[in-house]
């Protein structure tokens, strides 16, 4: 196609629009963003075109006399790059290549005034004197223990041994005393023993009257001529002598002595199987004594952040070396405390109450805290693991666990040394109604209903009247949008959704942030007074979803998160629109419109923060908000967005599209389907064009996601 150009539009303005196939807007020549004058073959004064946005005005209107020489920024673009670098002095964080780090991270704390430091550091000191007591008193009492239980089980095994040798001579003698009764009964028939098999070879001795003595023999063998069958062999005399033996068996199985005999044997077999599992338990206990040494020389290295110890594996020092026990705090023991601190110590101790004068010694097993006393209070790994305290029921009886942690945190707060432990307490907008009342003095432990689903049912009919709104966004307005009063009472609560000042997005509204008040306040954790729930690390998302392929977080804050309820037909669509225009991301960490897909050689350029996906890859950074819709809704976005948003940059990917992923990541907005995404991994991953592009949407670092009945 051959197109006439204007000879006086600028080269660079005309190359470019050629380039993104843009002749419609070669025709209709460019108007000046600033005088809004339409481009004329005659005009002298020339149109730039921005290297970073695509803008369009006058040389003179930019406030140039020519056209610049090489790339031209626009005043928006500069301002830009001037907040970047403003960014980017400092101590931030950074990436390999020293640009700033987009890594979320929560702001710095506050640091600790000198009285916490000074309070921390002899908290810290009667720690390591106490638990090192401690440890000492539990080693006396398992070497006494251990002592005690060898001297029993030595002992058991001595008087098992004896009672064994005793019972084999009553067994010996047994056997001759049932021996001599059966000669007896034997010998009034003339018998003087025999051995009776059903198969093989039999024998009857005998004494004849004169007192010669004699033998009769019967063997019974398998006949090889004819199958299944015995042949039996036998002494002529033998069914005389068996007749015999057959009149004196009754005799002999009611003999007395037999029976005894009998028990005697049973009581023999059973003290030599007591005897043998007595060296068993002997031997088991040896190597449980030292398992239990090591388990406290762990416990105790754990508390007191020891170096590896010379039987500790490496994989279990790394485990303990990243925490230290946490001092939380001073508190003056009331009676009511006493119970919650015995709940937090069954069956596994999780909250250590050191006194603060210093006892002479310690009784572990008796150890008991006295109300009215000042105890400095210390909370174990255990106290803090994510898997603890997730498997608790969710119970708030008063002798629940997770009551026992709620307590603790008022128990820690109410006394005003105890202040610093505390970094931010949730932040809840006035857009956001508490589940479950209408009272805004209520505190979270206070909302009993809010884990029962006809509550939160109920809770769609809460009142809109008098709740904070947001105004239409002037863009949208100037094309025709109007808000209505409801949508606007959701904007405003999505605006506040997406600004939660703690830093931790939507986290933020339910969670306090807290820190441990020793170490200089470097170890934080979090609490929820909710559930009742103290956990390390809340932030963990790709452990949480499992996902090996999982991105670290980006952003300046933490990632917020709401849900738009609203029925059909409400206008759910504009409301995201909305909120995309008044949402923004923050001047700093913009992109400019053309830096993903051309490079920008200007002096005042900054390279965007850098954000980094798992594995150190290449990843891009982006404006641009991607919606996930079914196919049939997919249109409907394009309509709301060329209605009331003309101006934005829209991508629908729909049908295996060929894009970069630079291309997609500079669009305002970026629509796919769930049967694309359905569809990408079916198949070969490895040739598949679905999964092809999902490996580009994952190199993308987008401002926004809305999934919109997906």
């Amino acid at each position: 196609t051959i197109v006439k150009i204007p000879t006086l539009l600028c080269s660079k303005w005309k190359l470019n629009k050629v380039i993104d196939n843009r002749v419609e807007e070669l025709k209709a020549m460019a108007t000046c963003s600033k005088c809004l004058k339409k481009e004329q073959p005659g005009d002298t004064d020339q149109m730039l075109l921005c290297d970073g946005c695509d803008l369009e005005i006058h040389v003179s209107c930019a406030g140039l006399a020519s056209v610049p020489m090489g790339d031209f920024l626009c005043a928006g673009c500069l301002e830009v790059l001037k907040a970047r670098r403003k960014a980017n002095s400092g101590n931030v964080l950074r990436d390999a290549d020293g640009i700033r780090s987009l890594k979320a991270h929560l702001p710095v704390p506050p640091r600790l005034d000198g009285e916490t430091v000074a309070l921390a550091e002899r908290a810290d000191k009667r720690f390591k004197e106490e638990v090192t007591m401690r440890r000492e008193q539990a080693l006396v009492e398992l070497n006494e223990n251990q002592r005690v239980l060898e001297h029993t089980f030595t002992d058991r095994i001595a008087k098992l041994t004896r009672d064994y040798s005793t019972q084999l001579d009553v067994v010996r003698r047994e056997e001759g005393r049932t021996a001599q009764a059966k000669s007896v009964i034997l010998g009034r028939s003339g018998l003087l023993g025999c051995r009776i098999r059903s198969y093989g070879k039999s024998h009857i001795h005998y004494r004849n009257e004169d007192g010669s003595k004699g033998t009769v023999y019967r063997e019974a063998t398998h006949d090889m001529h004819r199958r299944n069958r015995t042949k039996v062999t036998k002494c002529k005399d033998w069914n005389k002598y068996y007749a015999k033996v057959q009149n004196c068996s009754a005799e002999l199985s009611a003999m007395p002595e037999k029976v005894t005999l009998q028990n005697a044997k049973n009581e023999l077999a059973s003290l030599d199987q007591a005897r043998v599992q007595a060296h068993s338990d002997e031997h088991e206990r040896t190597s449980m004594d030292e398992e239990d040494r090591k388990a406290l020389l762990l416990r105790f290295a754990a508390l007191l952040s020891e170096p590896q110890l010379n039987f500790e594996k490496k994989n279990e020092y790394r485990a303990r070396a990243g925490f230290k026990s946490m001092f939380l705090g001073v508190v003056k023991l009331e009676e009511a405390d006493i119970r919650v601190l015995n709940l937090l110590k069954e069956p596994t101790e999780l909250v250590l109450s050191i006194p603060v004068e210093s006892a002479v010694s310690i009784d572990v097993d008796e150890e008991e805290n006295e109300a009215g006393l000042e105890y400095y209070l210390f909370g174990t790994a255990l106290l803090f693991s994510s898997e603890r305290n997730d498997a608790l029921p969710m119970s708030f009886a008063p002798t629940s666990m997770r009551m026992a942690q709620r307590d603790l945190i008022a128990m820690l707060l109410r006394d005003q040394r105890n202040q610093p432990l505390q970094v931010t307490s949730p932040v809840v907008p006035s857009s956001v109604a508490l589940r479950g009342t209408n009272n805004e003095d209520v505190r979270l432990s206070e909302i009993t209903k809010c884990f029962e689903l006809g509550e939160l049912v109920r809770d769609c009919h809460y009142p809109i009247a008098n709740m904070p709104s947001s105004k239409t966004p002037k863009r949208l307005a100037d094309d025709g949008l109007v808000l209505r009063d409801y949508q606007k009472t959701s904007l405003q609560w999505l605006l506040d959704k997406e600004s939660n000042p703690t830093g931790m997005g939507a986290n933020g509204e339910l969670w306090s942030r807290m820190r441990g008040m020793n170490d200089s306040g470097s170890q934080t954790w979090y609490y929820c007074e909710l559930t009742g729930t103290i956990v390390k690390d809340i932030f963990d998302y790709a452990s949480d979803v499992e996902q090996s392929d999982a991105a670290p977080l980006s952003g300046s804050s933490f990632p917020s998160s709401a849900i738009i309820g609203s029925e059909m037909g409400l206008g759910k669509t504009v409301i995201a629109l909305s909120l995309i225009v008044a949402s923004p991301p923050s001047i700093q960490n913009k992109v400019l419109p053309r830096e993903n897909i051309a490079k920008i050689n200007h002096p005042a350029y900054l390279a965007p923060p850098s954000v980094k996906i798992k594995g150190g890859r290449a990843s891009i950074l982006s404006n641009g908000t991607l919606v996930i819709a079914p196919m049939t809704l997919c249109p409907q976005w394009m309509a709301e967005i060329k209605r009331f948003a003309p101006w934005m940059s829209v991508l629908t990917l729909h049908n295996e599209e060929r894009h970069s992923a630079e291309e997609i990541a500079s669009r305002d907005v970026i629509v796919i389907s769930t049967f694309l995404l359905a569809n990408s991994t079916r198949g070969n991953t490895k040739k598949s064009k679905t999964a092809d592009l999902l490996n580009k949407l994952k190199r993308i670092h987008f401002h926004r996601i809305f999934l919109d009945e997906s």
